[in-house]
């Protein structure tokens, strides 16, 4: 199975952020959000920057919360 934005999760978590919560900070439905944590769609630089600030994160973690397709290569595996 495919975790999708893995590193973005456990991030949220050791933030208590829940996806309800991204809905409200990002103005956005839960279909919206939910579609892009699992990797349907892609999330906009904007809205990056926006998560980074809430989870503050420095903007060099965009790479790593945001790989390229949703889908972190290699790292440790999902709990």
């Amino acid at each position: 199975m495919t975790i999708y934005y893995r590193e973005l999760k456990h991030m949220m978590s050791m933030e208590c952020i829940s996806q309800g919560d991204l809905c409200a900070i990002l103005n956005k439905s839960w279909c919206y959000v939910n579609n892009r944590m699992n990797g349907k769609y892609s999330w906009t630089i904007e809205e990056a920057y926006v998560i980074c600030d809430t989870l503050k994160e420095p903007y060099t973690s965009i790479p790593r919360l945001f790989p390229r397709g949703g889908i972190t290569k290699g790292g440790a595996k999902a709990c």
